[in-house]
């Protein structure tokens, strides 16, 4: 169960992080809208999240 969640977060991250990049190109942070704000916040998140999950369950098992 501990490794499909990983894989879920690993592949919102994924998700976002192709995202984020896309709007990198179109505009400058600032002048994202806030949803793109929010997907920026949330990539980094579950960046995080995801290392720690990673992280978790190789020393688990």
């Amino acid at each position: 169960m501990a490794e499909f969640l990983v894989g879920l977060l690993g592949l919102l991250m994924i998700a976002s992080w192709v995202y984020m990049m896309v709007a990198q190109f179109k505009s400058i942070y600032k002048d994202r809208s806030v949803f793109e704000k929010i997907v920026t916040w949330f990539s980094i998140v579950t960046l995080i999240l995801y290392f720690i999950g990673t992280i978790s369950t190789q020393i688990s098992g």
